[in-house]
């Protein structure tokens, strides 16, 4: 009996992650659960199970030309969807050229994916989300 519960316990104590998160290039995670990430974070995150709030950005260095280069970035986004326990998730962005980049930052819409399959979630920037917040109350 006593080994089953040190063997219980040692499992319950083990740390668990329920889902992965992974950031491909283009796209800044700012916080997660109203937890802010280090601007230099690496681009693989832990979650936990269950409903998920993230701000994040479009910021990218598009080069196009030899010594041509344009620093481009979006608003903050807040983007919701729930995450499965053993799943992995990866949020993106298409593939652009300077021009569609600069489109892009003014109105992006950012890809999720598990799995090669799309997964389901909401994206406000902040007017959408102030006035969802205003019209709940």
């Amino acid at each position: 009996m006593k080994i089953h519960l040190v063997i219980l316990t040692g499992l319950l104590s083990l740390p668990t992650t329920a889902a992965t998160l992974e950031l491909t290039e283009g796209v800044q995670l700012l916080a997660i659960n109203g937890q802010q990430v280090a601007s230099h974070s690496p681009t693989t995150f832990n979650l936990k199970s269950g409903p998920q709030t993230m701000s994040v950005r479009y910021n990218s260095l598009v080069e196009y030309g030899v010594e041509d280069h344009e620093f481009i970035h979006s608003d903050v986004q807040v983007l919701k969807f729930n995450a499965k326990h053993n799943q992995s998730y990866r949020i993106q962005v298409p593939e652009m050229d300077i021009e569609q980049a600069r489109s892009f930052a003014q109105q992006p819409h950012f890809n999720l994916f598990s799995s090669d399959k799309a997964v389901e979630f909401k994206q406000w920037n902040h007017s959408q989300l102030v006035t969802e917040w205003l019209g709940s109350n």
